[in-house]
């Protein structure tokens, strides 16, 4: 009787509605964490949870993913990104008088909303991740691990050494209720680093394709989605189509992103007689018939959290080309089933898309599988796992 009785009681607890609060840069850039904090917190809300998501640098602009009206939005206005603009001497006063204010603004918030749990989804922005601790007010803290293990403790440059030793965040990731990793890949590396819990959720897809056959395609189009950043080494994937471009000269390469590599990209293009086929198209809220469009999808970077652009495009029944990097693409593609695993140089990935353009009947196949694999990763499923991940800490 006892023993029923508690478990009654366990069972209620863990199944009780939860005051989640997620803390995040920002919902306005068309990127795998917008997408993914986006459809969590509307998923959450809708089945009855209370969500608030603090932002710190929206600035006014426009959400990049459609938030549901019961899911309440704050932002702090506290873009420390902005502080190059000063010498180094100002830029320190200013660091502080700011982290004061931001500190100010976040009690403000938790004390208003008194959540349960509150949810860190940018923890290598070190002055942030110390000013949620500081404030929590006995809520738990979960931190969200979006990137690769040691992309969280790469700085680079005196200002950001200044901030990440003053800060010392190492001392907050330890004293985390709970670590989430997207791959089992990094929760290894998390699990070296002797944190206190860890768990290991991937990421939803809500882009599902549930009509793919005989979808009229274009025949010879290879799609690449991704922020224009270095680490997404779009211009290895620009190289690498230089090498086999000739041999097909109906195959062309349609890149969608935004970011700071834009222009060194479209030079790139220039300088490789590639302007008639590589194209850098703007971000689209609707990225789903762009992949039905196409044959398949590469990805080339040196490192990925978990590549939400991977099973989206598998979903849609592509096959997908991707460098082996740590860690999500490992964990996603089963190499020749469900796509290609490249090393991480040009001339593999050459080799590797001139294998999918020739091997039609077999890129057909794959995508197929591709599109059974990518089942996995459905919301319904994969939202049920987030839920008992953030109940277990309460």
């Amino acid at each position: 009787m006892h023993i029923f009785l508690f478990y009654s009681m366990v069972k209620t607890k863990i199944n009780k509605e939860m005051k989640l609060m997620f803390f995040t840069p920002q919902l306005s850039n068309f990127g795998g964490i917008e997408r993914t904090i986006t459809d969590k917190a509307n998923y959450l809300a809708n089945k009855g949870h209370f969500v608030t998501i603090v932002t710190y640098e929206q600035l006014n602009r426009p959400y990049a993913y459609s938030l549901d009206a019961k899911v309440q939005h704050v932002d702090l206005t506290s873009s420390f990104n902005l502080l190059y603009r000063y010498p180094i001497y100002k830029r320190i006063i200013k660091y502080f008088s700011m982290l004061f204010l931001l500190r100010k603004k976040l009690k403000k918030i938790v004390t208003s909303f008194c959540p349960d749990i509150i949810v860190i989804t940018a923890p290598d922005t070190e002055h942030y991740l110390k000013s949620v601790f500081s404030v929590s007010n006995g809520a738990k803290i979960v931190i969200e691990s979006h990137n690769t293990f040691n992309n969280h403790f790469n700085k680079i440059g005196l200002w950001c050494s200044f901030s990440y030793f003053f800060q010392r965040p190492k001392i907050f990731f330890r004293k985390a209720d709970l670590i989430i990793s997207l791959t089992e890949g990094d929760a290894e590396c998390w699990r070296n680093f002797q944190v206190k819990r860890n768990k290991v959720v991937p990421n939803p897809v809500t882009i599902f394709g549930e009509n793919i056959e005989n979808v009229k395609k274009d025949p010879c189009r290879i799609i690449s989605v991704g922020r224009l950043h270095f680490g997404k080494r779009f211009d290895r994937l620009i190289y690498a189509f230089s090498l086999i471009s000739s041999n097909y000269p109906m195959w062309h390469l349609t890149i969608f992103g935004e970011g700071e590599e834009k222009e060194n990209l479209v030079n790139l293009i220039t300088q490789l007689n590639l302007v008639d086929r590589v194209s850098i198209s703007d971000v689209t809220r609707n990225i789903f018939p762009e992949y039905l469009n196409s044959q398949f999808l590469v990805v080339s970077s040196d490192y990925e959290g978990f590549s939400l652009v991977l099973v989206e495009a598998m979903s849609c029944g592509l096959p997908c080309v991707s460098t082996a990097c740590p860690f999500g693409p490992i964990e996603i593609i089963e190499n020749g089933v469900s796509g290609l695993l490249t090393k991480l140089n040009e001339n593999d990935l050459a080799d590797k898309m001139e294998w999918m353009i020739v091997h039609e009947k077999e890129r057909i196949e794959m995508g197929k599988q591709a599109y059974l694999a990518s089942k996995r990763y459905q919301i319904e499923s994969v939202m049920k796992e987030w839920e008992r991940a953030y109940q277990s800490v309460l």
